[in-house]
């Protein structure tokens, strides 16, 4: 079982999602049939949107982390640096006007302008989701990183895809990347080195929401869940490229040489 405070971490976490999207939504509900004119007055409105709902989501993972693991840091998180850009580095304005382009290709591909505007606004609900959520693992991050001998365990709620359910449970050290797909809902609980194992959570079968008929037939006959799993996405791309934290940490030979270079980036500060 988790403990309350990774728990209440997480519903806080969805509901600031779910608020966000809906307000993204109600924005962008009033794009019109002129793209660029409409956007220029959506957008800006999206971009704060956004950029504030990643700033509380960094503040409150840099504070659950502090509040699970009773340690010093020797750095804080740069929330405001962290949540001033998307979660690869780039600009995050550039990243949301990527929706305008989507119902723009949308047109293109023969769809009337509600209908691309459809798919423009699906593809900034992913982008706005995924966003927080990144703002929220980053921080968390950044707050285990910040802290000698803590490392973090993978949790993923259930039901989850596949992809995530073999990956739940999973003890990562501080340079290993975080794999996730487009609105991926997975989340850390931050443990020190003295209890690597300590309330960690484990997903069967009966927890996953896309294993495919032949799948579930190999899992009753016997065969390792994982093995199954593992077979079935061999080969596929399924998981978004490495956040910026991430790249920063993954080149970084040691943990003080990743605390090091995050603080010169501005993401950790003394």
């Amino acid at each position: 079982m988790l403990p309350a405070a990774t728990s209440e971490h997480y519903r806080a976490q969805q509901r600031r999602i779910v608020t966000t999207l809906a307000l993204v939504r109600r924005e962008w509900a009033g794009m019109g049939t002129d793209f660029d004119a409409s956007w220029a007055q959506v957008g800006p409105k999206v971009l704060l949107l956004t950029a504030s709902s990643r700033l509380g989501a960094a503040r409150a993972g840099a504070s659950y982390v502090a509040g699970m693991v009773d340690v010093e840091p020797e750095a804080r998180v740069g929330v405001q640096r962290l949540a001033a850009t998307a979660s690869d580095g780039r600009s995050l304005a550039s990243l949301l006007e990527e929706s305008v382009i989507v119902a723009k290709s949308g047109v293109r591909d023969g769809l009337d302008p509600s209908r691309a505007l459809v798919r423009g606004g699906s593809w900034l609900d992913m982008a706005v989701h995924t966003q927080v959520a990144d703002a929220s693992r980053d921080a968390q991050r950044l707050a285990v990183l910040a802290r000698p001998k803590v490392q973090f365990i993978r949790v993923a709620n259930t039901p989850c895809c596949q992809r995530c359910a073999v990956l739940s449970g999973r003890l990562y050290r501080f340079s290993q990347g975080f794999q996730r797909h487009p609105r991926c809902d997975c989340f850390m609980l931050p443990t020190t080195t003295a209890k690597p194992d300590a309330e960690r959570p484990m997903i069967g079968p009966e927890d996953v929401k896309d294993l495919t008929r032949k799948q579930r037939e190999a899992i009753d006959a016997g065969h390792d869940f994982n093995k199954v799993v593992n077979d079935y996405q061999r080969g596929k791309a399924w998981h978004l490229p490495p956040t910026r934290v991430e790249r920063i940490t993954a080149d970084a030979r040691s943990r003080a040489a990743a605390v090091d270079r995050l603080s010169q980036e501005g993401l950790l500060a003394a």
